[in-house]
């Protein structure tokens, strides 16, 4: 009975030895799974932390969205931008159309101006001419008076030499022919003097009367001229009042396109600058993902093992619990990762919105800054107008004072004439008056 017993005792201690090595080996294991527990409690609190920045992340994607509610009011100010661009490309055209108005009215200011010199030539030359003509008349006057002096001069000496002839009648008939054909001679003479003198008057009354008549003509063409070119600068005046106007309401114009090419610039530089920001943490989430997935299955594959561990020590209550909370952290990870998911895709829509909002304005800057070339080309174009314009007025002023002059040598030639007592009604071509003569 001893020895059964001793025997006995002998298998209970081998299997006590086996089982306290079994026990032994399990507690190495369970060793081990607390190290990787604590590894695992590490990596939890480092999932923690960046739960945290993802919930920081998320407070900083809700703010973009408030702010994406300001891309609202952009967009109503891009389509009133719109809208006044199509005013502009109206206001554009009708530019265009009294550009093109008023540069023919520039070609036919050209025109008149070629004139303009022509007829101050032409006055120049009837200045020359008159002068001349002035000229003439005094020398004819000159000759007049003295044919009219020999004339009478010949007249007494013809009466003396007959007085004379009477006296002397009883010296004889010869002396008596040659005193008839002495007087017959200057009777003959003072006839030709007397006739020669009225052709002159004649010549010098038809000479005033054509020079008159080319003058008065000379005056109404100028006169003529003088109210066209007048009504003509009344236009350009009334075009150009208008023409500053509308330049003055394109600069005003003009300036609120920059200040809202500016904002939009200044809105560009801001979108792109917060999608480069929103491009970059898009990638950081999108690695943070995947890592998280990997770490994810890791902590899976190692709860898998944790809960065939706690199969075989059922005893261990411990090591159970710490699987549940492995569990429950795994399952919480894998809802943040879900929702970094929805996050990053929230993120991605928004930064290709952002991209596309980013090309839009781009496009709608480009249109501005062409309308802002375009116009200062308008305005260019308006201070030609506006040089030619002056031009134009002093020509006509200075057209005015050769007319006022030309007006003065009329007055001063009439006073002339009425002072040498010659009629003024009529005049007539001197050139043929003196061809005549």
């Amino acid at each position: 009975e001893k020895s059964e017993a001793l025997a006995e005792m002998k298998d209970e201690l081998e299997h006590n030895r086996a089982q306290v090595s079994k026990l032994r080996a399990e507690m190495q294991d369970l060793k081990q799974q607390a190290r990787a527990t604590k590894a695992y409690r590490d990596e939890l609190d480092s999932l923690r932390e960046k739960s945290e920045r993802c919930d920081r992340l998320e407070a900083e994607v809700a703010r973009y969205r408030d702010k994406l509610s300001d891309l609202e009011f952009y967009r109503s100010r891009v389509e009133e931008l719109r809208q006044d661009n199509r005013v502009l490309e109206e206001t554009r055209e009708m530019l265009e159309e009294q550009l093109a108005r008023a540069r023919k009215r520039g070609d036919h200011l050209l025109e008149l101006e070629a004139s303009i010199l022509q007829y101050k030539q032409t006055i120049n030359d009837l200045v020359l001419e008159r002068d001349a003509n002035h000229e003439k008349l005094q020398q004819m006057f000159e000759e007049n008076a003295e044919l009219s002096i020999l004339s009478r001069s010949q007249l007494n000496n013809t009466v003396h030499d007959s007085d004379h002839l009477d006296e002397d009648t009883d010296t004889g008939s010869g002396d008596n022919s040659l005193s008839e054909q002495l007087t017959s001679n200057a009777q003959a003479r003072a006839l030709r003097l007397e006739l020669e003198n009225r052709r002159l008057a004649q010549t010098v009354e038809n000479l005033q009367e054509t020079a008159f008549q080319q003058t008065n003509q000379t005056i109404l063409e100028l006169e003529k001229e003088k109210k066209k070119l007048s009504l003509t600068v009344e236009d350009l005046e009334g075009n150009k009042r208008k023409l500053v106007q509308q330049n003055s309401d394109l600069e005003n114009t003009v300036k609120d396109a920059q200040r809202d090419t500016k904002k939009m610039q200044e809105l560009r530089d801001t979108l792109q600058l917060q999608l480069e920001i929103r491009s970059e943490e898009a990638e950081s989430l999108q690695g943070e993902k995947q890592r998280l997935e990997r770490r994810v299955l890791e902590l899976e594959a190692s709860l898998e093992t944790a809960k065939a561990q706690a199969e075989r020590a059922e005893d261990h209550q411990d090591a159970q619990n710490k699987a549940a909370s492995l569990e429950r952290d795994v399952t919480k990870l894998k809802e943040a990762l879900e929702a970094k998911s929805v996050t990053l895709d929230e993120v991605t829509i928004e930064a290709e919105k952002n991209l596309k909002e980013k090309l839009q304005l781009t496009k709608r800057l480009e249109e501005v800054n062409n309308q802002v070339i375009r116009l200062q080309e308008v305005e260019r174009e308006m201070q030609e107008l506006e040089r030619r314009c002056a031009v134009d007025k002093a020509t006509l002023s200075a057209l005015q004072g050769d007319l006022v002059a030309e007006k003065l040598n009329t007055q001063q030639l009439k006073t002339s004439l009425d002072k040498l007592g010659l009629p003024v009604d009529h005049l007539s071509d001197p050139d043929n008056a003196l061809d005549r003569m």
